[in-house]
């Protein structure tokens, strides 16, 4: 589904939470080492259509719900290598084929990071009392 989020960086302020259409979002996402920002904007805005408080430093996000001395962490990254000599295609542009998402990061971190994220997001509706521990996300 959509959800509104304030300032989407989709520029029209809706983010989907649809996971294959967020990889595809974070394929179309140059995020080399170090140069992480494009993508790290995504990912906040997720989380925040999602209901919860992302928290940037630098090229990091996080978001934690619940309270508690236990907690369950999801724990990714969001830079890629660059891409190498044997693409057939733009790794840059995300394409569906066959029931596969194809572009660079899309197998590595990237599908990775959005099921967490959609994981997290799960576990945040869940009533009160199974919030006693916290979720934490935590994307580098």
């Amino acid at each position: 589904g959509r959800a509104r989020a304030q300032g989407g960086a989709d520029g029209g302020g809706l983010v989907s939470l649809d996971p294959v259409d967020l990889t595809a979002r974070l394929v179309a996402a140059r995020s080399h080492s170090g140069e992480e920002d494009a993508a790290a904007d995504i990912v906040a805005d997720a989380l925040r259509a999602a209901g919860l408080e992302p928290r940037r430093s630098e090229r990091n996000v996080w978001a934690a719900r619940g309270t508690g001395d236990r907690g369950l962490l999801f724990n990714s990254h969001i830079d890629t290598v660059p891409a190498g000599p044997g693409w057939t295609r733009d790794p840059w542009k995300p394409a569906g084929e066959d029931g596969k998402l194809y572009g660079l990061g899309a197998n590595d971190a990237k599908m990775g990071r959005t099921k967490k994220k959609v994981s997290t997001r799960r576990a945040a509706e869940r009533p009160r009392r199974a919030l006693e521990s916290q979720i934490r996300g935590v994307l580098m």
